[in-house]
C-alpha cells in the first residue's frame, strides 16, 4: 500500500502533472498489470476479466467507503417484468469518484484502457480536451458501491435511462463495469 501521503485527493492539476498514474513500484516485483478478457456472453456482451482489482486497492476501496455517508439503494427500482423490488432487497451505496485517490485513478485508467477509450473521457476534461464534445464532464459516473446484509439480494434490473439530447450530465451508457 502506497503511504498516506501518496494517496490524497486528485484535482484537475493533477491530471496534467501526472498523466500516469501506475504506481507500478507498489505491485509485487514491479510487474506491469497483465490482464485477459474472458467472453462469458455475446449476446448481451459480458465479459470477465480474473484479478482486475489487486487485494490493495480492494482493500483501499473499501477504507475509503467505509468514512463515507450511505443511502439505500433499489427504493425505486423494478425488476425486468416492472415489478416493484421488494424493501428486503435493499442495500446501503456509497459513491466514490476518480479524484478519491490516485488508486481510484488507477482504476479509471485501466476501465479505460480494457474498453479503449481515451482516459480522459472519464474525468473532468480541460478545454483543450475532446473540443469536439459538447461538454467538458466526465462521462463516466462515480463508482458506487452496494452492500448486503444477510438475506438481502440483487434483484435484475434496467439500470440505464434513455436522457433527453440536451441533458449534458446523463450521456447514453455505454458499458457497466462490475468490480
Amino acid at each position: 500500500m502506497p503511504p498516506k501521503n501518496q494517496l490524497e485527493r486528485l484535482d484537475i492539476d493533477s491530471y496534467k502533472s501526472r498523466p500516469s498514474v501506475s504506481l507500478r513500484e507498489f505491485r509485487k516485483n514491479g510487474e506491469a498489470l497483465n490482464l485477459i478478457l474472458k467472453t462469458v456472453s455475446c449476446t448481451p456482451r459480458v465479459f470477465e476479466i480474473d484479478n482486475f482489482l489487486s487485494s490493495i486497492e480492494v482493500d483501499h476501496i473499501l477504507e475509503l467507503a467505509s468514512s463515507l455517508p450511505v443511502g439505500s439503494s433499489l427504493n425505486s427500482r423494478t425488476t425486468l417484468r416492472g415489478e416493484p423490488i421488494q424493501d428486503g432487497n435493499k442495500s446501503v451505496n456509497p459513491w466514490l469518484d476518480r479524484g478519491s485517490s490516485p488508486i481510484m485513478d488507477a482504476i479509471y485508467r485501466r476501465v479505460a484502457d480494457v474498453v479503449k477509450i481515451d482516459e480522459s473521457l472519464l474525468r473532468h476534461r480541460e478545454g483543450y480536451e475532446h473540443t469536439e464534445l459538447a461538454s467538458d464532464h466526465s462521462i463516466a459516473e462515480a463508482m458506487q458501491l452496494e452492500h448486503y446484509k444477510e438475506g438481502q439480494n440483487y434483484v435484475a434490473q434496467h439500470d440505464f435511462i434513455y436522457p433527453g439530447m440536451s441533458d449534458r450530465y446523463q450521456p447514453y451508457r455505454f458499458c457497466t463495469i462490475m468490480l
